[in-house]
This record gives C-alpha cells, sequence and structure tokens, in this order.
C-alpha cells in the first residue's frame, strides 16, 4: 500500500466514485511505478518516482506501469486539502501535526523531518497514518521569490 486518497478537509466528503481529475502521463527513463507511488515531472513533461525530500509533488499513481515499456499510467493531481492514508515506518512514534518525508515514494518516513507530509490522523491500530501534502507542484507558492 502506497498513497490511498480518502477525503477533501475542505468539503470533508470521502471519495463515492472514480476521480474525475484524472489524466495519463508516460514513465521517465527505467521507473517502475506502483499503484499509490507520489511522482514528480523529470524535465520532459514524463512522470518520475518522487524524492525523499522532494517538496513539489505532483501526482499519485492510480496503476502500476514501466518507463520501459514507454507505458502511460493514469495519475491524479495533489491537491490542496486532500488527505490520503499511507504507511508509516513507526506508526506509534507519529505525532499528529509534525512533517515528515517521504519513504521511497510510497509512505512516510518517522525517523525524517520537515518533508513535504504533514499527518493529520493514525490508525488506532498502528497500520497507517493519515497525511495531507503540505506543498506540491500546484500548490501557492510560499517561498520568497
Amino acid at each position: 500500500m502506497a498513497f490511498t486518497f480518502v477525503r477533501n478537509l475542505a468539503s470533508n466528503h470521502s471519495p463515492v466514485a472514480a476521480p474525475k481529475d484524472v489524466t495519463s502521463y508516460e514513465i521517465a527513463g527505467s521507473d517502475s511505478v506502483s499503484m499509490g507511488d507520489a511522482l514528480m515531472f523529470d524535465g520532459n513533461g514524463d512522470v518520475t518516482l518522487a524524492t525523499t525530500d522532494e517538496e513539489e509533488i505532483a501526482v499519485i499513481a492510480l496503476e502500476d506501469g514501466e518507463g520501459d515499456d514507454d507505458d502511460e499510467i493514469r495519475v491524479q493531481w495533489v491537491l490542496p486539502g486532500h488527505v490520503y492514508k499511507c504507511p508509516s515506518t513507526s506508526v506509534d512514534d507519529t505525532v499528529v501535526g509534525d512533517t515528515y518525508q517521504l519513504e521511497d515514494s510510497d509512505g512516510l518516513n518517522q525517523a525524517a523531518g520537515n518533508g513535504p507530509l504533514t499527518v493529520v490522523g493514525k490508525d488506532s491500530d498502528g497500520n497507517y497514518v493519515l497525511v495531507a501534502f503540505n506543498s506540491g507542484l500546484l500548490y501557492p507558492s510560499t517561498k520568497p521569490a
């Protein structure tokens, strides 16, 4: 399991149908993408796996694909207010409100702070955390010009 969309904070609604903001992009190079991976764009307009401290996450993969096969995969845009369920390296030690980095593009690295993920909740059974991206490609910039 990687990132799974669970609700939008603005409307407080969970998805009831397939997302409407789905589009397809080609996978860069020899990347192997799995459903739920966080992706960013390379310099050619193709999607590639996000790095652990990437601040401009663009999309979440909705299916598996291989770059070597010139696969196009369906993706959903990461937008402000979207909440995702994802694995964590240590759910019990994760603090709601703290920011963390990605763990290999498919979860939360509890040991690495100051990243693009803010924890907004966690599973009481210790299986996963709920996160919102605090930065992304389509987010208003908070960096000085």
